[in-house]
C-alpha cells in the first residue's frame, strides 16, 4: 500500500516518532517486553519504498510483539473506608485476563472518584506492577492512602461579566456543593457539567469541556479547600432579520430576538448590545420573541 505524500514533505526522522507511538501502544495494552533490550529492537523501520514518481511512499515496520502479559493476582491494601470486595467490583481488570495499562489507569481513576464522592479528595491511589518474566504474568498491587476528609471553604467566582453570581451559585446549591459541606467531587463535576450544557459559557458551543472550570485553593486548614470558579462567558443572544413573500400577505418581514441567558432587568445601553447578545443577559432564563409586521403577528416563548 502506497501512501500519497500530499503537500507536506516526507521526512524519515518523523518515522522515529511513529516507532515511539507503536511502542507506547503495545506497552499500554500489555505487551510489556516491547521495551526490553535484545540483540535487535522489538520495533524498527524495515523498509521505505517510493513509487516511480516519488509522489507516494510505502513504509514497512518490523514488529516483534513478544507475549502479552496476563494478570495473575490483584492485591488491594490500605483501604478502610471501602471493603476490598467493593473496590474489586469497580475494577474492569480481572485475574486470568490480558493486562492493559490503559484500563488499569481507568480503574485507578474509578477508585479515586469513589473516594472523592465521600470527600477523600486527597486519597492517594497507586497501582504497581510486579512482573514474572517466566510465564509472562503479573500481580497488580493497588495501594491506597486515604488521608482525611476535605470540606468546602469559600467559593469565589471570577470572569462572569454577564451571568449573575446568584444564577451560578443556584446550580451549586442544587447539587449540594456548598461552603461547610463535604467536598464531593462528583457533585461539583455534575454542577459544572450542567452549567456547561446551558450554552451560556465558552466560545465554542460544540466543546462541552470549555466555558467554566474549578480550581482548588489551599487554606490554613489542610482539611478545608477554597474553590475558584473561572467563567468564560459565551454569546447567548442574537437578533435575526428575514424577509419573504406570501400570497396572502405579500412582501413580509420577520424580526426575531433570542436570549438563552435572559435577564429582564439588564436593559441594553444601545442597539448593538441587543444585536451582539450582551443586552437582557445574565438571569439564566430562556426568552424568544418573533414579530412579523406585514402579517401583524407576534409570538413569545
Amino acid at each position: 500500500l502506497f501512501i500519497p505524500l500530499g503537500k507536506k514533505p516526507f521526512l524519515k526522522k518523523n518515522l522515529e516518532q511513529d516507532i515511539q507511538r507503536l511502542k507506547l501502544f503495545y506497552s499500554l495494552e500489555g505487551w510489556l517486553d516491547i521495551h526490553t533490550p535484545g540483540p535487535k529492537p522489538r520495533i524498527f523501520l524495515a523498509e521505505v519504498n517510493y513509487n516511480k514518481t516519488k509522489s507516494a511512499v510505502q513504509i514497512r515496520y518490523h514488529i516483534d510483539e513478544g507475549p502479552r502479559y496476563e494478570i495473575q493476582n490483584i492485591r488491594i491494601q490500605g483501604n478502610t473506608i471501602y471493603s476490598e470486595q467493593e473496590i474489586r467490583n469497580w475494577l474492569r481488570l480481572r485475574p486470568g485476563e490480558p493486562y492493559s495499562r490503559s484500563i488499569a489507569a481507568k480503574d485507578v481513576q474509578k477508585i479515586r472518584d469513589k473516594y472523592g464522592e465521600k470527600a477523600y479528595i486527597q486519597a492517594q491511589i497507586d497501582a504497581k506492577e510486579v512482573l514474572y518474566r517466566v510465564g509472562h504474568k503479573l500481580d497488580l498491587l493497588i495501594s491506597i492512602k486515604e488521608n482525611k476528609k476535605v470540606y468546602v471553604g469559600r467559593i469565589s467566582i471570577r470572569g462572569n461579566t454577564k451571568t449573575r453570581e446568584d444564577v451560578i451559585r443556584r446550580e451549586l446549591t442544587r447539587k449540594e456543593f456548598l461552603p461547610g459541606e463535604e467536598y464531593n467531587t462528583i457533585s461539583l463535576s455534575r454542577a459544572l457539567s450542567h452549567l456547561r450544557r446551558t450554552g451560556w459559557f465558552g466560545k465554542d458551543p460544540r466543546d462541552p469541556r470549555q466555558g467554566i472550570s474549578a480550581q482548588d485553593r489551599e487554606t490554613d486548614d489542610p482539611a478545608v479547600k477554597d474553590i475558584l470558579l473561572n467563567i468564560d462567558e459565551g454569546s447567548t443572544g442574537n437578533v435575526r432579520f428575514a424577509a419573504g413573500y406570501s400570497s396572502s400577505y405579500g412582501i413580509m418581514g420577520i424580526v426575531e430576538f433570542t436570549q438563552k441567558n435572559f435577564d429582564i432587568s439588564d436593559i441594553p445601553k444601545s442597539m448593538s448590545d441587543l444585536v451582539n447578545g450582551t443586552g437582557f443577559a445574565g438571569g439564566g432564563q430562556f426568552f424568544q420573541v418573533r414579530y412579523s409586521p406585514a402579517a401583524d403577528r407576534q409570538s413569545f416563548s
